[in-house]
């Protein structure tokens, strides 16, 4: 950031006021709280030694509640924006809608297809944006539409095992029996291929109970049968990706939890 105000001036920029007696309510105080954590962090990132110099009655006299988290925030921006791009622009909507949609609990899945709906209008090919979508549409039975968006997302990318699963189950949805068969066939030959060395996209130690690769055994036995089993055969996978989603909320929880213990 070019134009940003140097850290080292920041300090002789501020006219501090002189301390006062204020009486803090619970809500401001608790904020309080949160900013000088947060401005302590930033101390330990070596990145707002001068900033956090005199601070603390700045904000006790002068700050609203939202000046204060406001403060966080524009202190970020500062030193660099230091916060990563995770929650900003389509790659914000993308990783929110993500969660949601793979949430073990509690996840919000009209709020993953608003997110997905604006990027995919935007940019249709970013990451797996219409796979998601087309998951998230299944999941709340609109299987038309999960249809639809799915042709596309096989379309755009042929081995996509995940969109290629959810096409499946979604065509026998509809009836589309032979085809919704052919569909899961060959998705499962692309998820046994994609999950053989536990190194699923990009994530190290990929499954280590085999919750997935047991589930994805049984769909492939069932789906061996033909159609006499079709809504046991459905159902096993729907099972595996419910624990594929399982067990990627799990890396992806694993993976903070050690950026924490570094940080």
């Amino acid at each position: 950031m070019a134009n940003s105000i140097p850290v080292s001036n920041l300090s002789q920029d501020l006219t501090l006021p002189e301390p006062s007696v204020i009486v803090l309510s619970p809500t401001r105080l608790y904020v309080m709280d949160y900013v000088r954590r947060s401005l302590d962090g930033l101390l330990q990132q070596k990145a707002l030694t001068d900033c956090h110099k005199g601070m603390e009655n700045f904000i006790k006299s002068r700050l609203s509640v939202a000046g204060l988290l406001l403060l966080v925030l524009s202190c970020q921006f500062v030193v660099g924006c230091s916060r990563p791009d995770w929650f900003v622009g389509l790659n914000g909507k993308y990783n929110e809608g993500r969660f949601e949609l793979i949430r073990r609990t509690g996840g919000n899945i009209d709020k993953a297809i608003i997110n997905f709906e604006a990027i995919a209008n935007e940019d249709p090919t970013y990451r797996n944006t219409l796979t998601l979508l087309g998951r998230a549409y299944y999941k709340k039975g609109r299987y038309p539409d999960a249809h639809l968006i799915l042709q596309r997302a096989v379309r755009l990318k042929n081995d996509d095992e995940i969109a290629w699963l959810i096409f499946g189950i979604t065509q026998l949805r509809l009836g589309d029996n032979d085809r919704g068969l052919e569909s899961l066939r060959g998705g499962l030959t692309l998820f046994s291929k994609a999950t053989a060395d536990n190194k699923y996209r990009g994530y190290n130690g990929w499954d280590p109970a085999d919750r997935v690769k047991i589930a994805g055994r049984r769909a492939v036995f069932l789906a061996l049968k033909g159609l006499e089993q079709k809504d046991d055969l459905i159902r096993s996978v729907e099972t595996v990706l419910s624990a594929v989603e399982d067990e990627e909320f799990h890396q992806i929880f694993e993976k903070s939890q050690q950026q924490k213990q570094y940080e």
